[in-house]
Formats: structure tokens, C-alpha cells, sequence
């Protein structure tokens, strides 16, 4: 090993040494103190941390990654080859270190054999967008009305914007990610209800409901392993 010398003096004192391929070797506490590294758990760590004046913490949060892992390890295994849907939006789209944290999850749920299929929306952002063109959002009944105006915001800032930014997020992190715009695969009919109060139409413009998903382009993408 290549660990300091103090490391090695008198090794039934410590939990885990540095072994000299650069992997933090972590006893197995289910077996015998002295058997061979081969019954040990080897933790990846970067060469360039051998050398460092503090280690402990460096091997804490690798014994922690590697206990993570084993926890998660029975989920893994149930849903390896599942098709899994994450809904992506609000307040956290606005945190770029929360964006990065969930891609970060969704492309190791890839790695581990899940397929995974992010909805999203686009955060602040659209509101944003809307008082920078001086739109007043209006609401009926609690939900908002999406006239023309902000439609074409909508369309920009989840089309053009948030969804290719995540696309290429995903792609960075090693990830074969594709975007799919919702008006290309959801059939939608005009929303309207009738006020139960005085019996006129409520209409809240652009607003759809859903009246089916075609789903093949979206299967199609995930056969091929792409998020």
C-alpha cells in the first residue's frame, strides 16, 4: 500500500488504508480484520489525494457514497428496466446547484438500468419573462389565463430554453438525452367549464385538457437508451 506509514504501523487501529491503485479499501465487518484486501470493499479515490495532510474526511465521504449505494442497492434492483417519470419544476429550477444535484440522480438512475423520463416545467422563468414584456398574469377561479401573448413566451422559454438546456446537462454528464416539445406528442381539447353561479362560460384561453399522449416517439427514445 501506499498510504503514510502511520497508516500501516499498526492497521487494526484504522477502519480504511489507501491502497497503491489509487482505491480506498474498506474492511468488511462481517469478516476477520487480517484476511487479504481481496474481502475488502475498494472505494474509488483520485490518486492526486494520496498525498493529502486530510485524509479522514476524504475516506468518510467515500465510505458514506459507498454505504448510499448499498442501501439504494434493493430499489436498483427492483426497478432496473422500468420506465420511471420524474417531475421537474417550480422554485427548484431556479437553483442551479438543485438542477445539477437532480440531473446528477437521473443520469445515474440510467446508468443503473432505470429508464428515466423527465416532465418539466420552466420554473420563474416564464414569469419572469412576462413582466420583462410588461403581461399582467390574469386568473379565473384560480387558474391562470394564457392568452396569445404569453403562450408565445411559454412556447420560448420551455422550448427554446429550459429544455435544451437540460438536454445538454444530460449530455455533460455522460447521458444520450433527447427533447420532446409537448404540442408534438399531446392532443388537447379547449378548457371551458360553466360557472356554477351564474351560468356563464369560464374561459381561460390557450388552457387545454388532455386527451391523449402519443407515447411511441417517447418509447422509442428510451429502447435506445436515451433520456
Amino acid at each position: 500500500p501506499c498510504a503514510p506509514r502511520n497508516h500501516l504501523a499498526n492497521p487494526t487501529k484504522h477502519a480504511a488504508i489507501i491502497g497503491g491503485n489509487g482505491y480506498l479499501l474498506k474492511p468488511n465487518p462481517f469478516r476477520p480484520r487480517l484476511e487479504r484486501p481481496t474481502a475488502w470493499t475498494n472505494i474509488f479515490l483520485p490518486r492526486n489525494h494520496l498525498l493529502s495532510d486530510n485524509l479522514a474526511p476524504l475516506m468518510q465521504h467515500a465510505i458514506q457514497k459507498a454505504n448510499v449505494l448499498v442501501e439504494a442497492l434493493p430499489h436498483i434492483q427492483r426497478f432496473r428496466g422500468e420506465t420511471v417519470v420524474v417531475k421537474f419544476g417550480g422554485s427548484s429550477m431556479d437553483n442551479p446547484d438543485v438542477v445539477r444535484a437532480i440531473l446528477e440522480d437521473v443520469a445515474f438512475m440510467g446508468c443503473v438500468g432505470m429508464r428515466p423520463v423527465i416532465v418539466h416545467g420552466g420554473g420563474k422563468a416564464i414569469n419572469a419573462r412576462m413582466k420583462k414584456q410588461g403581461l399582467q398574469a390574469a386568473f379565473v377561479k384560480g387558474l391562470r389565463v394564457t392568452d396569445a401573448a404569453t403562450m408565445e413566451i411559454v412556447e420560448r422559454v420551455l422550448n427554446r430554453e429550459v429544455n435544451p438546456e437540460l438536454v445538454a446537462s444530460l449530455n455533460e454528464l455522460g447521458c444520450k438525452a433527447r427533447g420532446i416539445h409537448g404540442e408534438d406528442v399531446i392532443s388537447v381539447h379547449k378548457h371551458v367549464e360553466e360557472d356554477p353561479d351564474t351560468g356563464a362560460t369560464l374561459d381561460w384561453g390557450f388552457v387545454g385538457a388532455i386527451d391523449s399522449v402519443d407515447v411511441e416517439p417517447i418509447r422509442a427514445y428510451l429502447e435506445a437508451d436515451i433520456i
